[in-house]
């Protein structure tokens, strides 16, 4: 029986050619078939483990360049998101102190307003003091020209009773001295 399998390994058919019992040759035909099985297990299983510590070392190199990137692609956004934020915290100062300056402008315009307002006031109320002033000076100065007046026509009269007076007591002294002589001479 020297038929051989194409697919038996190569020990077998030596074994056989040899010219081995048919047990023998089927017990060391099994062991070796089982061992070359195995053997053949062992390198296809190797070749997709390396196969699989390739693809994973791979996977792991095509990880780090992804996480790189993406922590590129982070870093890139977390800039461009910080200077957009103080973009936007540059463009709020500004809005807020033209807002200041415009409630500033708002206020000082105001205050002058309420200042000329008051200075009106003030002036208006210092004219109607000065013309109540004048007033009661002129009044004042009326009532004073009216009691001079009065006591100029009081001194006038006094002046003419007095000078009447005396006229009269000179009248009457010529009068005494035309009597006494008028009596003399009686």
């Amino acid at each position: 029986m020297k038929a051989v399998s194409c697919d038996q390994p190569h020990a077998v058919r030596l074994l056989l050619d040899r010219g081995a019992d048919l047990e023998a040759r089927n017990t060391w035909g099994r062991s070796i078939s089982e061992s070359a099985k195995t053997e053949a297990m062992r390198a296809i299983l190797k070749h997709p483990v390396k196969h699989l510590q390739a693809t994973i070392a791979g996977l792991r190199a095509q990880l780090v360049g992804r996480q790189k990137r993406s922590e590129e692609a982070l870093a890139a956004k977390q800039a461009d998101t910080e200077a957009a934020l103080a973009a936007k915290q540059a463009e709020m100062d500004a809005a807020l102190a033209a807002k200041q300056a415009e409630m500033d402008a708002a206020l000082a315009a105001k205050q002058a307003e309420m200042d000329a307002a008051l200075a009106a006031k003030q002036a208006e109320m210092d004219a109607a003091l000065a013309a109540k002033q004048a007033e009661m000076d002129a009044a004042l100065a009326a009532k004073q020209a009216e009691m001079d007046a009065a006591q100029a026509m009081a001194h006038a009269r006094h002046s003419a009773t007095a000078v009447r007076a005396d006229n009269l007591l000179l009248h009457l002294a010529d009068r005494v001295t035309a009597l006494e002589r008028t009596a003399m001479e009686l």
